[in-house]
């Protein structure tokens, strides 16, 4: 009986979870940003994880095609930053692409979302 109590603690930690990494949620939630048209705008004032907050942006990089990368450092729970960049199109201002900053820190140890986004 002891190994079944363990055994419904271990599911529904999974189930809560989904069983999905912090890291693949970060991934997803970025993927969804950009599949939902999302602006940069809307990012900066309706996300509840701060995603675009000014306060985290560290520098705007200039593209072609009339874009721009904004780099941002994300504070985590770990006091460790997680480094990623928003593409964004200067004249709708829709967020068109994503990345991680990899030289500056490593994206599956600061990089995470838990709870909803």
């Amino acid at each position: 009986m002891k190994n079944f109590g363990l055994f419904v603690s271990i599911f529904f930690a999974f189930w809560l979870t989904g069983c999905a990494t912090s890291y693949d949620r970060f991934v997803d939630v970025m993927g969804f940003y950009i599949s939902h048209k999302t602006t940069h705008k809307d990012l900066i004032t309706n996300s509840g994880h701060r995603w675009a907050d000014p306060e985290f942006l560290r520098r705007e990089e200039k593209l072609a095609n009339n874009q721009t990368a904004y780099h941002y450092a994300h504070p985590n729970i770990f006091d460790r930053q997680c480094h990623y960049y928003l593409v964004v199109d200067d004249s709708s201002d829709l967020i068109v692409g994503w990345g991680f900053d990899i030289v500056e820190s490593d994206p599956r140890v600061n990089c995470g979302i838990s709870g909803g986004f």
